[in-house]
């Protein structure tokens, strides 16, 4: 399908004849159309005429022309406003090497004026605001998972507690590397609920204290973010090459976070772990600092939702969770809704299962040698989501009275 495919537009007489003409020639070359009726008037950035179409068409900055050119992908008209007060319209930026407080007043100025804000060095950011131009992180959100030979950025830290961590190359310390991406949650296989489904009554499932939630990352569906797709090849190609940093022995099974989900190709496992053993359950000489397989948040600066006495299991589990609670920390999943906010245990399913998701996450290497196996995993540092689950299908059929007969003839009445 042509990129400007449904496009009928209209050029300002404002653009001079050049610029009308390679705009033009943009358009049509890409599927748009000049003839009426039209959607989209195309402006100087800098005009003041977008209040004359307010809510009939849309009204965008030249800009977004190009910007949706080069890429190949169609940007999302609000971000390219012609308003002159919009004075970051067109700007997709992100930040390295700032304070928390210095991220959030930035993100906050750009995104209240027109741009669009990313936690990561993604492939369609246009600035990148740092303190240094001989930074030594890509962005405090990590490295964009579809980086061609990312593999060459890392090695492995071994001997960690909770197994061989990856962490960047080259950097003089040792920092576990997080990489990052826009991914859609499978809604097969979901298993980020408050107890991910945990049966005591099965063997296989071991002890709730090592309880893993988990799901699976398919490539996104969405037109704004039509990168993800189109790189999602690149992120698989990737991980599959921090495997291959591991050097594979004789006879071992490769347990790998690259999996085949159903009607999609393939996907990639997310683990969350739930708990984590406090100080008492150490003998008191637990290290915060230490390269944990999960980021524990304290209990008090979260509300009661959120506290291991009232975590929200099944009653299967219930018994198990207060064996635990004495000994452990919850762990609840970082993930953060549209308003980045926290997300409650009892809304994992309503507002994860099928989201369009920005993920953050660590790899880790575990070398199992009894049962002879090299276990990989993609930790979850921190999920946004940036588009809510589509609605189910509905069907006519879910709404018929049974005793009126076959709806199909009440239809044809």
């Amino acid at each position: 399908m042509a990129l400007f495919n449904g496009v009928h537009y209209a050029l300002s007489s404002s653009i001079q004849v050049e610029q009308h003409k390679k705009l033009s020639s943009l358009l049509d070359l890409h599927g748009a159309m000049s003839a009426p009726p039209h959607t989209h008037i195309i402006v100087l950035a800098g005009s003041h005429i977008q209040s004359k179409y307010e809510g009939s068409l849309y009204v965008v900055s030249d800009m977004w022309v190009q910007r949706s050119v080069v890429p190949g992908q169609l940007q999302p008209e609000r971000y390219y406003s012609p308003d002159p007060t919009m004075i970051f319209s067109g700007v997709i930026a992100c930040a390295t090497d700032l304070s928390q407080w210095d991220l959030e007043v930035l993100a906050a100025g750009i995104t209240s004026l027109g741009g669009q804000w990313r936690t990561a060095l993604t492939r369609d950011v246009t600035h990148l605001f740092a303190l240094h131009e001989q930074s030594d992180k890509t962005s405090p959100g990590g490295f964009y998972a579809g980086t061609p030979r990312l593999a060459y950025c890392a090695e492995y830290f071994t001997g960690g507690r909770d197994g061989n961590v990856l962490i960047t190359k080259g950097l003089g310390y040792d920092e576990e590397l997080i990489i990052c991406g826009v991914f859609e949650i499978s809604r097969n296989n979901f298993f980020f609920t408050p107890d991910g489904d945990f049966n005591p009554a099965n063997v296989f499932h071991g002890r709730l204290a090592d309880l893993k939630l988990s799901c699976q990352l398919t490539a996104g569906c969405s037109k704004a973010f039509d990168f993800s797709s189109k790189d999602f090849p690149a992120v698989v190609n990737n991980l599959s090459a921090f495997k291959n940093l591991v050097q594979k022995q004789r006879y071992y099974e490769t347990v790998s976070v690259i999996q085949d989900a159903i009607g999609r190709g393939r996907s990639i496992k997310l683990t969350h772990y739930l708990f984590e053993a406090n100080d008492e359950a150490q003998g008191g000489t637990s290290d915060k600092d230490d390269n944990g397989s999960t980021a524990v948040t304290h209990p008090d600066s979260l509300s009661s939702e959120f506290d291991i006495g009232t975590w929200p299991v099944a009653d299967r589990c219930k018994g198990h969770l207060q064996d635990v609670a004495s000994k452990h920390n919850i762990c609840p999943l970082p993930a953060y809704d549209q308003n980045h906010v926290l997300i409650p245990p009892l809304q994992y399913e309503a507002k994860l299962k099928g989201a369009l998701v920005e993920v953050h996450m660590a790899f880790y290497h575990h070398c199992v040698k009894n049962s002879r196996r090299d276990i990989f995993e993609a930790i979850l540092r921190e999920l946004i989501v940036l588009s809510p689950p589509a609605p189910m299908p509905s069907s006519h059929f879910k709404c018929q009275c049974l005793s009126d007969g076959p709806y199909t003839e009440q239809r044809k009445k």
